[in-house]
């Protein structure tokens, strides 16, 4: 399998260097097989041979193993064999194995993954697309084959082909080129960032499901903040497009302001079924009030489920799903407003007094002039604020 110098062809490898090679390589062998894969003996056996070989010819691969990797490639296509290989670390094993002679591979393929086991496990499926990707322009194939293998959906076409070639990255292939296709269609950063953080947008699927998502990144490419829509409420959107997708509904029917109002109206609506009528249980703390530059501040305790059900409609958020609690004796909800503009709900544990939770429009956090209104109301009514 290796090959052997020409003392060893006399006399065959020392004990001392076949029983050292042993205690090197068992607990990576053992690693691999227990880890990465519980599949056929074959791919076993070439995973044994590609370790013997990288410790033949470049050791320090074995410092850290990639074992992630060494698994993937056991199971692709060769060609060449790896007795032939000479060294040079996972890039030269890779270009050994996977690219014909002649033939140009981006740089940007070869990236390496995280040395780190268990990080290549989390991430295998993008790291195992990677190479596979690999594998077939080594050969010499194009975007063409990609498609007809499934590596790559149909709506990545030409122009982004060649971006997410000629860029390199870190992470996860299958997140570059998410990103590349909504660069292409011109999205906004902080957008592609929320559409990457979301699985079910980021995951490949069908071609249905591909198309529909490529129309969704054009239309988000085309919008512009207006009509109630601000990029900062990325993450709203992301989740909005997300569930009109899995509900099987177009979202670019309308602007993504109208989508968050949509989905808004939605989410309160389901909050509201589960919210309790009549009074619930309060604190007892009294209304408050100031007048600071001629704008009246106020906190008030929300007492009745339609009031927390109106709450969570006007603030877009799930506080109508805390009536439960409330009844319970668990927390206490309260309103803080602005000239009787809703501007922060406050959640408040009634054993301690202390503030758990405050959340503005959308989840929003607060600003600095709600925060200082937030302390004065906590100052005076003996409220510990110990949350932003």
């Amino acid at each position: 399998m290796c090959r052997r110098t020409s003392n060893e062809a006399a006399s065959g490898p020392s004990v001392s260097s076949v029983v050292s090679r042993a205690a090197r390589l068992y607990p990576i062998l053992r690693e691999v097989r227990l880890r990465h894969f519980a599949r056929s003996k074959v791919v076993r056996r070439r995973v044994r041979t590609l370790l013997l070989e990288a410790d033949r010819a470049c050791p320090a691969l074995l410092d850290e193993p990639p074992l992630g990797t060494v698994a993937v490639v056991a199971a692709l296509p060769w060609l060449r064999p790896p007795s032939t290989w000479s060294g040079g670390g996972l890039t030269g094993l890779l270009r050994h194995l996977l690219v014909a002679d002649g033939v140009m591979v981006p740089r940007s393929l070869f990236f390496r993954p995280p040395c780190d086991s268990r990080s290549v496990w989390r991430a295998r499926g993008s790291y195992t697309r990677q190479l596979q990707v690999l594998a077939v322009l080594g050969r010499g194939d194009g975007l063409r084959a990609l498609h007809r293998a499934g590596l790559l959906p149909r709506t990545v076409r030409r122009p982004v082909f060649r971006r997410l070639v000629q860029t390199s990255w870190v992470g996860a292939f299958d997140d570059h080129v998410r990103r590349c296709q909504l660069a292409e269609h011109g999205v906004e950063g902080r957008i592609v960032r929320e559409w990457n953080a979301k699985t079910r947008l980021r995951a490949f699927g069908t071609a249905a499901e591909e198309h529909a998502k490529d129309r969704v990144m054009g239309w988000l490419g085309r919008a512009r903040p207006r009509r109630g829509w601000d990029p900062s409420a990325g993450r709203d959107l992301m989740r909005a497009v997300s569930r009109s997708l899995r509900r099987g509904e177009d979202p670019t029917r309308v602007d993504p302001g109208r989508l968050l109002a949509l989905e808004a109206e939605r989410q309160a609506r389901r909050h509201a079924r589960y919210a309790p009528t009549g009074p619930l249980p309060v604190l007892g703390l009294p209304p408050w009030s100031v007048e600071v530059g001629g704008v009246t501040w106020s906190v008030a305790e929300l007492t009745t489920g339609e009031a927390l059900a109106e709450e969570g409609q006007r603030m877009q958020h799930c506080v109508a799903t805390y009536a439960a609690k409330v009844r319970a004796g668990r927390c206490t909800i309260f309103s803080l407003r602005c000239d009787g503009e809703r501007r922060l709900t406050v959640e408040l544990r009634p054993s301690t007094r202390a503030v758990v939770q405050v959340k503005g429009l959308r989840n929003r956090a607060a600003d600095r002039d709600e925060q200082r209104m937030l302390t004065r109301w906590a100052g005076e009514r003996a409220v510990v604020v110990g949350v932003r």
